[in-house]
């Protein structure tokens, strides 16, 4: 009878948001406060408010809030990177309300369902990366100050993280079934939650998807076995918390897996690492490749898939988030080879199509084009030969 004590993910986000406004307030009053700090940590406690009274109808506009200010901060303090993170993290939220509540959006909500701790992800790994460079350049002078600079930083991310699962799954719970409940509406339609109540070993049913979230708590009888394979949050844990030595590892090993799409050339996996490690930009560069060969890859196995110009694009301004979706996608590719789970279409189907064939034509039409072609004959505009062959495309012969 021992019954797991959890609390609601909304909840959970309004604490942490709540926490993280009321010590930077108190560190703000100790220094200096101006105005538009003033406002932006009002607009973030706004958030904290209507997460805590459930009151997703206002959520929409209320999370433009914070994302207009740090606009306006960004604008103010052009140096200060980590509004340009606050900046792209509360579009992205704004984004993610919008799939819920916009019918035009709604295509994306299943995206939005799979990446909703992205936001937070960014700000914790944003804060981390602030932490760091702050230290190099005052000499270790002002840890305290940038230390809690960090405690800030990680703070928002976890309840910005909260809050896009809050977006998604507003009654899901902080437990160990947190990331089965994260999408709970798509579970009916393709046996996900079957799955996840089934016995451990049992094989993912046709079309689930997310086996790689459901099977948390599970033994790893139904999770990929393979050297590429690694479930997301581990995946980004490393890229967060391994000061990009996972990022190195990663580059690596995928560079070396795709090497086996068909009719690619091949990449030496060495090569293309110290390429990324010591040549300004080529990174970016290479995150394009690998994305068209893990488009190509997944294609092949009847995934649909088409990422290359969103990974290019991202690699430029975050470029946290393509060795995301590239995981994901390898994952799930991984996942179709070994059986778990079934393909979207017939790899078939991704296969170059033959020519349409001409639709058939009635009697009357043949016979009246023959007629025209004749008579082009008869006054020498076409060769006998070029008749002859018009004539047996139309006749099917």
């Amino acid at each position: 009878m021992n019954e797991k004590k959890s609390i609601n993910v909304g909840l959970g986000a309004a604490v942490l948001i709540a926490a993280y406004v009321v010590l930077r307030v108190i560190m703000l009053l100790i220094v200096s406060m101006n105005a538009l700090t003033a406002f932006e940590l009002i607009a973030t406690a706004a958030v904290a408010v209507i997460v805590f009274l459930k009151r997703k109808d206002l959520a929409l506009i209320v999370t433009a809030v914070p994302a207009a200010m740090a606009l306006l901060y960004l604008l103010r303090y052009s140096g200060r990177l980590f509004s340009f993170f606050e900046l792209v993290a509360w579009c992205a939220i704004v984004f993610m309300q919008a799939t819920q509540e916009l019918p035009q959006l709604a295509k994306y909500q299943s995206l939005v369902k799979k990446f909703w701790f992205a936001p937070g992800a960014l700000l914790v790994a944003s804060a981390v990366l602030m932490f760091f460079w702050q230290l190099i350049l005052v000499k270790f002078m002002m840890f305290g100050f940038t230390f809690f600079n960090l405690v800030f930083g990680v703070l928002l991310g976890a309840g910005v993280a909260l809050l896009g699962l809050w977006i998604v799954s507003p009654e899901a719970n902080l437990s160990a079934d947190m990331l089965k409940s994260a999408a709970p509406a798509a579970a009916p339609a393709d046996g996900t939650a079957a799955y996840a109540a089934a016995p451990a070993g049992a094989a993912a049913p046709a079309g689930d998807y997310t086996a790689e979230y459901a099977n948390v708590g599970q033994t790893a009888a139904a999770v990929p076995n393979s050297v590429i394979y690694c479930g997301l949050v581990k995946h980004i844990l490393l890229l967060l918390f391994t000061f990009g030595i996972w990022q190195l590892i990663w580059t690596y090993r995928v560079t070396a897996y795709l090497n086996r799409v068909k009719g690619a050339q091949y990449r030496n996996p060495t090569t293309k690492l110290l390429l990324c490690m010591f040549v300004p930009f080529y990174y970016i560069f290479w995150t394009y490749k690998t994305a068209q060969l893990t488009d190509q890859l997944a294609r092949e196995k009847g995934l649909a898939s088409d990422m290359a110009t969103l990974c290019l694009i991202l690699a430029i301004f975050v470029g946290i988030i393509p060795p995301i979706l590239l995981q994901d996608k390898l994952n799930n590719i991984v996942a179709v080879e070994q059986g778990l789970v079934a393909p979207e279409t017939p790899a078939a189907a991704y296969a170059p199509a033959a020519a349409p064939a001409a639709a058939p034509k009635n009697d009357l039409g043949v016979a009246e084009e023959l007629k025209t072609y004749k008579e082009l004959l008869d006054t020498g505009a076409i060769t006998q030969e070029e008749y002859d062959a018009k004539k047996k495309q139309l006749l099917g012969l």
